[in-house]
C-alpha cells in the first residue's frame, strides 16, 4: 500500500472528496501531498496578493496532522518557500 497523501491524513482538509479539475490546492489538483509540491514554481507567477495568501498559510503547517508525520519533509517545504518570498 503506497503512502497516504496528506488529504487523507488531514481529516478536515477542505480539498477532500472535491473535483481534482479546478481545486484550489495545487498538490491536490496534481494528486501530490503538500510536502511533494514545488511551492516555489506554484507561488512564482502569481499576484502579489495571492503570493502573499500561499506566504501566510505556511505557518499554519506547523500545527497541521500532516506536519507531525512529516516533518522533515514539511519542514523543508515551509523554508523554501518563506526564502523565496522573503529573497524578492
Amino acid at each position: 500500500m503506497g503512502q497516504r497523501k496528506c488529504w487523507e491524513i488531514k481529516h478536515d482538509c477542505l480539498m477532500r472528496d472535491r473535483p481534482r479539475k479546478n481545486a484550489g490546492c495545487p498538490g491536490y489538483r496534481e494528486d501530490k501531498s503538500c510536502w511533494e509540491v514545488d511551492w516555489r514554481e506554484v507561488i512564482r507567477f502569481l499576484a502579489a496578493s495571492q503570493q502573499e495568501y500561499w506566504y501566510s498559510h505556511m505557518d499554519k503547517c506547523f500545527s497541521c496532522a500532516v506536519y507531525q508525520i512529516h516533518p522533515e519533509e514539511m519542514r523543508a517545504r515551509v523554508e523554501e518557500v518563506k526564502s523565496f518570498y522573503l529573497d524578492d
